[in-house]
């Protein structure tokens, strides 16, 4: 009896091509690929949701592809909703109870062990993605092995997708930023980061979501995604940046030469198409909201969830930021 393929997990943030490369593997016949396995969606959806759902039922930028979640349709139970799969999944679980070293929930280790067994019930290999996920990578590579992708991008180019966004009415993706940062009670450098804006905004809400003023909601975007990233870097069995994938041809060929020798499954790169969505500069304060990242940065460095090629890694994408905000 043939040994059952392991699974593979496409880990992101929001706006970071991670829909494109979800479709990558998802044009393989052999994969069972799951779009976004903790979307708040997935509570209550019911069947003809998973049916017509597609990156043309909103201003999503997304390639052209089949409904998001027909990988899901098995489970859809009679009154909606994916089978195991709770409220509690998308954000309060965002952390694990313990922390970045924690573990994952038993109702998580069932609803994801599910996924996967329906792949392998099929003859197919699990492909599993995530945008909220960054939290408990560790976690769920523990549990079930596997290969994991760590899938970044310049974070200036995913603030502005944010930004884009929310002038064309959705600002569900600022919002998402806030529900990260609430979750502090499970990371101490969160807490203090939740701590410093506090003093900053005056404990404000309205304050740090002021859309005519993206100072505070910058800082903690970009810490809360480099801190996120920089911890999970170690864990991700590869890294893959998509700026760089779409300026090198030649990259493209290694990581899929890379993905193929780690999981056996062939995937094409080669239509990668990056768009920066907007291009306002929004930041009132610039040299103070830097002066503030630099600070913060140093002491997310210093987390014992972070290893030096961590550090490295966050400081790049930072100074990646950076540049692409001044420039």
């Amino acid at each position: 009896m043939p040994s059952l393929p392991p699974p593979v997990f496409l880990h992101s943030g929001f706006r970071t091509c991670s829909t494109w490369l979800w479709t990558r593997f998802r044009a393989n016949s052999a994969c069972l690929a799951y779009n976004e396995v903790f979307n708040d969606m997935l509570e209550t959806i019911p069947l003809e949701g998973a049916l017509i759902h597609t990156g043309s039922s909103w201003h999503s930028g997304h390639p052209p592809s089949d409904p998001y979640f027909l990988e899901f349709v098995p489970l859809v139970r009679p009154q909606g909703g994916i089978e195991g799969f709770t409220h509690d999944m998308p954000w309060e679980r965002f952390f694990p109870e313990d922390g970045l070293d924690g573990s994952l929930s038993s109702g998580e280790l069932r609803y994801l062990q599910s996924l996967i067994d329906l792949a392998h019930g099929q003859g197919k290999c699990p492909v599993l993605s995530a945008t909220r996920s960054l939290g408990r990578l560790a976690a769920m590579k523990r549990h079930f092995g596997g290969t994991h992708l760590l899938l970044v991008r310049n974070p200036a180019h995913q603030w502005r997708s944010y930004i884009h966004q929310a002038e064309h009415g959705n600002p569900f993706f600022f919002l998402m930023v806030l529900t990260i940062f609430l979750q502090k009670r499970r990371d101490p450098f969160i807490a203090r980061l939740f701590e410093i804006m506090a003093d900053r905004t005056g404990n404000a809400v309205p304050t740090l979501l002021n859309l005519e003023r993206h100072d505070n909601i910058f800082v903690v975007f970009l810490l809360t995604h480099v801190y996120l990233y920089m911890a999970m870097h170690d864990h991700a069995d590869m890294v893959v940046d998509a700026n760089a994938l779409g300026a090198d041809a030649s990259l493209r060929r290694r990581t899929e030469e890379t993905i193929a020798a780690r999981t056996g499954l062939a995937v094409d790169l080669s239509d990668i198409s990056l768009k920066v969505q907007s291009t306002q500069n929004t930041l009132k304060d610039p040299k103070g909201t830097w002066r503030l990242i630099d600070s913060l940065m140093e002491e997310a460095a210093q987390s014992p969830h972070v290893s030096p090629a961590g550090a490295a890694f966050g400081r790049r994408l930072a100074a990646a930021a950076r540049q692409s905000l001044i420039a």
